[in-house]
């Protein structure tokens, strides 16, 4: 994914030298259409406290980029789809199965038909507690702007890397024990597959919606 999504961003590359616009600032202008924020300074005091250092340092770097040419190797966190792992051993890695087994089990049984008798319960999903070894989830940078979704079955819990544990001012944020994450996802599981509104609908801003009568012979 890492090597079609460079060769994404040369090929706009590309596309924008040919154009021969008289500065970087416009070149940059066009690029922003994939890569918004190019360029752009912005206060990130605000978010160092808890911010993961790849997401800080994507922004720094994205806001100093004062070339089109800087972007060929610019940096994103996501460039190669994979949201990295925080279930990082065995031990948290049962913590989230077990929750996920359970609240998903309490979801079957709320939504089952009445006039179902049969309540075959859900087994752990031991693929999934291989593939979370490995990556919290895939989430692709989107460049091409195709409204793409991440797909990310682990929330923040686990061993988390925080921006900048090396300044004295900010001291990095201790991983919660296990006992606590494990009540804490099961709360947010259950709020996430419980709820009535589990299926939640998104209209998208270019949606184009007639409403009107059609008349019938």
């Amino acid at each position: 994914m890492e090597s079609a999504n460079r060769q994404f961003l040369q090929d706009r590359i590309n596309e924008i030298e040919a154009m021969h616009l008289s500065t970087e600032e416009e070149n940059l202008h066009e690029m922003r259409d994939y890569w918004p924020d190019l360029g752009v300074q912005r206060d990130l005091d605000s978010r160092q406290d808890d911010a993961s250092r790849d997401l800080i340092r994507r922004l720094c770097e994205t806001g100093n980029v004062s070339r089109l040419e800087d972007v060929k190797i610019l940096y994103h966190e996501h460039i190669d789809g994979i949201i990295p792992p925080t279930l990082v051993t065995d031990e948290w890695c049962q913590m989230y199965l077990e929750p996920l087994q359970s609240v998903c089990n309490e979801a079957a049984e709320q939504h089952e038909d009445d006039d179902d008798d049969e309540n075959i319960p859900i087994p752990r999903c031991e693929e999934l507690g291989h593939f979370i070894k490995y990556a919290n989830g895939v989430e692709d940078p989107d460049f091409r702007r195709s409204g793409i979704p991440a797909w990310e079955p682990v929330p923040q819990i686990g061993i988390r890397a925080f921006a900048f544990p090396d300044r004295l001012t900010i001291q990095p944020l201790l991983s919660p024990a296990l006992a606590a994450s494990r009540e804490r996802l099961k709360e947010y599981l259950r709020a996430d597959l419980l709820d009535d509104r589990f299926i939640r609908g998104v209209v998208d801003s270019d949606l184009e919606v007639k409403v009107g009568f059609q008349r019938t012979h």
